[in-house]
């Protein structure tokens, strides 16, 4: 045991091994710039490593991810707001993007007759049934999520029966 002074602080510790330069407190920020340094050097292998671990420890991964999100979300929102006014054009384009998405691959081949005050509601990819704005608009839904799918397709085909 040696009376060493730490590189980064200047304060005065007692080493456990020859090799030691940081006092208790100043290891651990000089174990998190290391790691940086690492991580900045080989991308790949560090991407490779931090999925393996998050594979290996999904549930704590995830309660973590949780923890950040929630302590962090005006923080977040500020930023992806930032974000949108200094990248406009890349955020146009990822919206025309997002929007596009839904409504390719839709065939049109109505199952009734349009009537005014209608709107037509895809039951499937391809079939649609002409259907009041009003119902259409009773359950909030989207061709990718099943469940809402579900339900107000229920209701456009209790209408097809009954006023079909």
């Amino acid at each position: 045991m040696i009376k060493k002074v730490c590189v980064i602080c200047g304060k005065e510790f007692i080493s456990t091994g020859y090799h030691q330069k940081y006092c208790k407190e100043c290891r651990v920020l000089a174990k998190k710039e290391q790691d940086k340094k690492r991580q900045k050097a080989n991308p790949e292998k560090a991407r490779a490593a931090s999925k393996k671990w998050r594979e290996a420890n999904l549930e704590k991964a995830n309660a973590s991810q949780r923890k950040y999100y929630k302590a962090n979300s005006e923080k977040r929102k500020e930023a992806h707001k930032k974000w949108k006014k200094n990248n406009r054009e890349q955020y146009l384009e990822l919206e025309r993007k997002s929007n596009n998405k839904r409504h390719r691959n839709l065939g049109f081949v109505p199952l009734n007759e349009w009537f005014k005050g209608s709107v037509s509601h895809h039951v499937n990819k391809n079939y649609v049934i002409y259907i009041p704005e009003e119902l259409h608009r009773s359950i909030w839904h989207r061709q990718g999520d099943w469940n809402s799918m579900l339900a107000i397709n229920k209701l456009a085909f209790q209408y097809l029966i009954d006023n079909g």
